[in-house]
C-alpha cells in the first residue's frame, strides 16, 4: 500500500486584522428576545437562563457544566468524558433493584481494581489477573440488580427526546427535549443525577470507551494524526491532550478517580440551565429552588488541590521563534492541517477570526471554495476560526484535503494565498453582507428549534 504524506503547519506568530462588531440581529428581535428571556442565580451560585416559546407544548432543557478535558489534571487524561458517560448511569432510587446489595459490591470491584493496577504497575501482569476475573465476576453480580439504561427509559416513557450529551475540551453539555408538563420531572431526575451520583457500571463502560477511540481515533482516516497534531500545537497544554483519554491514563481510571473529578469539579457554581419553550419563569424558578436549592456540598480543600487544572491551563498559547513543522506518513491519503494561534473567545477579536472564517468558508460564494477546490487544488477545504476550542488561547486552523496529483505543499500556498489576502486587502462590502447575511440566516434557523437554541442560551449564560 502506497504511503501519503500529511502535514501539519504551525506559525509562530498570529493572524491578525481590524474591525467593528457587526450587528448579527436587528434591535426589534432582540428587544423580542429580552423580554421573553430571564435568568437568575441560585444561592449556592447555581445559573438558570429561561426562554418563553408558547407556540408548542414542549421544552428543552439542557446543563452546561464548565468542565471539560482542559480541567484534567496530567495523567488523567480521558476523566470529563468518562464521567459524562457515567451521568447516565442512575442514582440510589434509578438504575437499581437493591442499591444497598449494590453498593457493596460496587466497593468490592474497585478494592479488585485497585489492587490489579498496583500488581501491573510494579510489572507483575500474573499477579493482576486473579483480581481481574474477580473484578469481572463481581460486575457479573452487580449486573444482577442492576437496571440498564433506567434513566434513558424513564425519560423516554414520559415523551422526552434528543436524550444525549457531549464532552470537549472546554465543557460537557446535557440536553433533552420533553413534553412541557413533565419540566418538574427533569428537575427532580436532573438534580438527582447531580447530588447523589452512582457510578454503577464503570469498568464495563471503560471498554465501551476504549472501543470509540479505536473507532474514533485508532483506526480513523486521520485520527492519529489530528492527535499528534494538537499535542505538537498544544505542548503540556489542555487543548494538547485528546478529549477521549491516553490509553495509558485510561487505564489507570477507577470509581475514586471519577468521584475525586466529580466532587471537585462538578459544583452548583460550575453548572448552567437553561430551560425554553412552553414555560412559566416563575414556575421554572420555583421548581430550581426546590430541587437544586439545597445542593450545597462541602469544600474538600485536600481534594480540590488533588484535581487542579493541569498547569499552563490559562497560559497563553505556546509561540515558537519561527513555523514548526509535523509530518507524518500514513496510508489513508494527504491531510493539511495549517494552524495560527489566537487568543481565546473573551478577546474582543473573537468576532473578527468568526468573520475571517466565514470569509474564507462560508458556502459555495466563500473564497476557499472559488479560488481553491474550484481550481481543482484540493478535494475539500475548510476553515475553523477556534481549534479545538476558544476557552484557552487556541488555533485559527485551515485544513484541506488536497486533489489527485497535488501536493500537500501545493495545497499550503494556496491556502497561505488566500490568507494573505484577508491581511493585504480590505474585504469588500459585497462580501461582508454576504457573511452577515448568512450569520443572520443560520442563527434565525437555529432559533426555530427549542434545543439549539437552549443550547445556544446555556453556553451564552454560562459565559458570562
Amino acid at each position: 500500500m502506497m504511503l501519503s504524506s500529511s502535514t501539519l503547519l504551525l506559525s509562530g506568530g498570529a493572524l491578525s486584522n481590524s474591525g467593528s462588531a457587526l450587528a448579527l440581529e436587528g434591535p426589534a428581535q432582540a428587544a423580542t428576545l429580552g423580554e421573553n428571556c430571564t435568568s437568575f442565580v441560585l444561592s449556592n451560585g447555581l445559573r438558570f437562563i429561561v426562554l418563553e416559546r408558547h407556540n408548542a407544548p414542549i421544552v428543552s432543557c439542557h446543563t452546561l457544566a464548565s468542565v471539560g478535558a482542559g480541567n484534567e489534571p496530567e495523567g488523567f487524561t480521558g476523566l470529563a468524558h468518562l464521567l459524562e458517560h457515567m451521568a447516565f448511569k442512575g442514582t440510589q432510587q434509578i438504575g437499581t433493584a437493591d442499591y444497598k446489595r449494590e453498593a457493596a459490591i460496587l466497593d468490592a470491584c474497585d478494592e479488585e481494581f485497585y489492587t490489579a493496577q498496583a500488581a501491573l504497575d510494579a510489572g507483575d501482569t500474573e499477579a493482576a489477573q486473579p483480581h481481574l476475573r474477580m473484578l469481572r465476576e463481581l460486575e457479573a453480580e452487580a449486573a444482577k440488580l442492576q437496571l440498564p439504561n433506567a434513566y434513558g427509559s424513564l425519560m423516554s416513557q414520559q415523551g422526552g427526546v434528543g436524550l444525549n450529551a457531549g464532552t470537549n475540551h472546554d465543557e460537557t453539555k446535557y440536553y433533552i427535549s420533553l413534553p412541557a408538563n413533565k419540566l418538574e420531572l427533569w428537575m427532580a431526575v436532573e438534580s438527582s443525577r447531580w447530588r447523589a451520583p452512582v457510578f454503577r457500571e464503570l469498568y464495563s463502560e471503560k471498554e465501551v470507551i476504549k472501543e470509540e477511540r479505536r473507532m474514533r481515533v485508532d483506526n480513523a482516516r486521520f485520527g492519529p494524526f489530528t492527535e499528534a497534531f494538537a499535542e505538537t500545537a498544544f505542548p503540556e497544554r489542555p487543548y494538547g491532550r485528546p478529549v477521549v483519554g491516553t490509553v495509558e491514563d485510561f487505564a489507570r481510571l477507577g470509581r475514586r478517580e471519577v468521584e475525586g473529578f466529580f466532587t471537585a469539579k462538578y459544583r452548583p457554581q460550575t453548572l448552567t440551565c437553561a430551560v425554553v419553550g412552553d414555560v412559566d419563569p416563575r414556575q421554572v424558578r420555583q421548581l430550581a429552588e426546590r430541587y437544586f436549592g439545597k445542593w450545597s456540598p462541602p469544600v474538600d480543600a485536600a481534594a480540590a488541590a488533588q484535581w487542579t487544572d493541569i498547569p499552563g491551563a490559562a497560559l497563553p498559547a505556546p509561540r515558537g521563534a519561527g513555523p514548526r513543522e509535523l509530518r507524518m506518513s500514513l496510508p489513508t491519503g494527504p491531510l493539511l492541517m495549517d494552524g495560527y494561534y489566537r487568543p481565546a473567545g473573551d478577546d474582543p477579536d473573537s468576532l473578527v477570526y468568526a468573520v475571517m472564517s466565514d470569509l474564507l468558508d462560508g458556502g459555495r460564494a466563500s473564497r476557499l471554495s472559488t479560488s481553491v477546490m474550484d481550481r481543482g487544488l484540493a478535494l475539500y477545504a475548510t476553515c475553523f476560526s477556534a481549534y479545538p476550542g476558544d476557552k484557552y488561547p487556541s488555533l485559527f486552523l485551515v485544513q484541506g484535503v488536497p486533489a489527485q496529483g497535488v501536493s500537500t505543499d501545493e495545497l499550503a500556498k494556496a491556502l497561505r494565498k488566500e490568507l494573505q489576502a484577508l491581511v493585504d486587502t480590505p474585504v469588500s462590502e459585497v462580501e461582508l453582507r454576504r457573511v452577515k447575511k448568512k450569520t443572520r440566516s443560520a442563527l434565525l434557523e437555529l432559533m426555530t428549534s427549542t434545543s439549539r437554541t437552549a443550547e445556544l442560551l446555556c453556553q451564552f449564560q454560562a459565559r458570562q
